[in-house]
Formats: C-alpha cells, sequence, structure tokens
C-alpha cells in the first residue's frame, strides 16, 4: 500500500494501521501505538510521531490527558480551522457501554448554546479510536493559573465560580 507522507491507514484484514514516515517515507506498521505517540523509525531511525492524521484533522500537540482520554490541538482541513481534538483511550473504545457514554456526551455537548461552555463540531471514529472535534479554547486551565499566581483573590474565585455554574446549568438542562 503506498500512502501520502504523514498519512495513516489500517488494513482491517491483517490489523496492521500503517503510517508513512515523514524523513524517509518508509511504510510502518503503528497498530501497538498511540496518537501522537513519539518512536524511532525502524529505516531512518529519526524520531517521528505517528497516528496524527484522525478523519480530517492533523493532530498538532497535545494538551492534556484525563481519565478516559486524550486531548490534543489539531487542524481541520475541511474547515480550516484549529479544534480541539478528545480521543477516547483504545481500551475503553472497545467497550460498547463506554463508547457510547462518550457519543452521548459529544451529541449532549453539542445541543448546548452557552458562552461557558466549548462547542463540539463532530464526532467519529478513525482507527479503531473514538473522538470528539470541539472548540479550541485558548488560555490557562484554572489549576496553570493557581500554579502561577498562587492563592486567587475572592472576587475573582467568586467570578470563576459564577462562570463554572452557569456552563454547568446549561449543561444540566440538556440531560449532561
Amino acid at each position: 500500500m503506498i500512502l501520502s507522507r504523514d498519512m495513516s491507514d489500517t488494513d482491517e484484514s491483517s490489523g496492521q494501521v500503517l503510517d508513512t514516515c515523514p524523513v524517509c517515507a518508509a511504510s510502518l506498521d503503528v497498530a501497538g501505538h498511540g496518537p501522537f505517540e513519539a518512536i524511532s523509525c525502524p529505516v531512518c531511525s529519526k524520531r517521528i510521531r505517528v497516528r496524527r492524521n484522525f478523519d480530517h484533522f492533523t493532530i498538532l500537540r497535545k494538551l492534556g490527558e484525563g481519565g478516559m482520554s486524550l486531548v490534543f490541538e489539531a487542524q481541520d482541513s475541511k474547515l480550516d480551522r484549529l479544534v480541539a481534538l478528545k480521543i477516547l483511550h483504545p481500551e475503553f473504545g472497545g467497550r460498547g457501554e463506554l463508547s457510547l457514554q462518550f457519543e452521548r456526551e459529544a451529541q449532549l455537548t453539542a445541543a448546548i448554546s452557552h458562552p461557558n461552555v466549548v462547542k463540539v463540531y463532530s464526532f467519529g471514529m478513525s482507527q479503531e479510536y473514538f473522538y470528539i472535534a470541539m472548540e479550541l479554547v485558548e488560555g490557562a486551565s484554572l489549576e496553570a493559573i493557581i500554579d502561577d499566581q498562587g492563592k486567587l483573590p475572592e472576587k475573582r474565585v467568586l467570578e470563576i465560580a459564577v462562570q463554572v455554574s452557569q456552563g454547568l446549568r446549561a449543561a444540566n438542562n440538556e440531560g449532561l
């Protein structure tokens, strides 16, 4: 199989996930490696990132990790915009109930229109990974702000709490 540079493809009959080394163009089986994982190309020995492409999204960098998923900054080639791409950990993807819960989360969140809730653009599956593409929000996490600034003034804490509560109320009203 010939693949274009940085493309991934799944050969379901053999269980292989093929990716192309962007340095030497060697075709690599990356079935045992996760999204955006750094590996050494066995042909040219260069360090590369594998599984960078999911449908029409190209992973650019890792933003964070939670209990069930990884979150990446990605480029949406169809709409030419940056998104947050939330990818369900593979150990949860095979379980029907958790993957259905992930899909339901995407559907319910997509129904919410509120300034304190991120917009969901799409949901899908690529290379046997479920993903949610959503609005990329710039800025630091609350944890990072507290680490950087220490104890926040009471007025700022209350402002944040009100915004979080408003977002949670909007989500609760939609059944999330």
